[in-house]
C-alpha cells in the first residue's frame, strides 16, 4: 500500500507517485508494494534547496516488521525542479525496497515474520546494503525499467550510479544492455567512456 508524504511541494509528491505507479506497471514486486495491504510503502518526499550543500537528509530506504505488516520507508530529498527524483527513486525502489518486499513475500509464504536488521544494527544494514549494491541482477532490472520508461537521461543515470560501486559492475551492465539490444554500440562506447572517467567508491545509498 503506497503512501506519499513529506514537506516537498505537491508537484514533486505527485511526480513521485506517478513515477512509482509507472514503475509498478513494469515490475511485479513494485506492484506488490503499491497494492499489497500487508506491505506499507511510505515515500517521504523531502524539500531540499537547489544550492543546499549541507549535511541534510540522505536518500535512504529502511524496512521493518510491525506485525502484521512490513513497513518500507524511502526518504527522498528533492530539489524544487525534481531533476534527480526519477533516478534516485528508481534506485531505491529496485535496489533496496524491492529486495525487502521479496523478503516479506517469502516469509509470508512460510508463515513466519521477515527478518530485517534493526534500526540500530548498523553493521548488518551496511552489509545488506553492500550486497544489494553488488547485485548485478538488481542493476540490470533497474536499467531495463529505465529503458522501457524512456525518460531522457534515466538510463545513463542508472549506469553511472552503478559505476560508483565498481567499474566492472557498470561495464557488465553496459554489456548486458548491449547484448539485449537495449542500447547501440555507439551508446555502449559512450557509456563506457563515462563510467571509466566517473567511477569511484561509494558507501551510502
Amino acid at each position: 500500500m503506497l503512501t506519499i508524504d513529506g514537506d516537498a511541494s505537491q508537484e514533486r509528491k505527485t511526480q513521485a507517485e506517478q513515477f512509482i505507479r509507472a514503475v509498478a506497471a513494469l515490475d511485479q514486486t513494485v506492484t506488490s508494494m503499491v497494492n499489497d495491504a500487508d506491505i506499507r510503502l511510505l515515500v517521504v518526499v523531502a524539500r531540499q534547496a537547489a544550492d543546499d550543500d549541507s549535511d541534510g537528509l540522505d536518500v535512504d530506504t529502511f524496512a521493518k516488521w510491525v506485525s502484521p505488516n512490513t513497513r518500507i520507508t524511502i526518504t527522498l530529498p528533492v530539489t524544487p525542479d525534481g531533476a534527480a527524483l526519477p533516478s534516485d527513486l528508481l534506485h531505491e525502489l529496485i535496489l533496496h525496497a524491492a529486495p525487502a518486499a521479496r523478503k516479506h513475500i517469502a516469509a509470508k509464504a512460510q508463515r513466519v515474520a521477515p527478518d530485517f536488521p534493526g534500526i540500530d544494527d548498523d553493521v548488518r544494514m551496511e552489509r545488506e546494503e553492500a550486497a544489494e549494491h553488488a547485485d548485478a541482477a538488481l542493476w540490470l532490472a533497474a536499467a531495463n525499467i529505465a529503458v522501457r520508461l524512456g525518460q531522457p537521461g534515466l538510463l545513463d543515470s542508472i549506469v553511472v550510479s552503478s559505476a560508483t560501486y565498481g567499474t566492472a559492475l557498470a561495464e557488465g551492465l553496459v554489456g548486458a544492455l548491449l547484448r539485449a539490444q537495449s542500447i547501440t554500440q555507439d551508446d555502449a562506447e559512450t557509456m563506457l567512456e563515462e563510467i571509466r572517467g566517473d567511477s569511484g567508491e561509494e558507501t551510502s545509498d
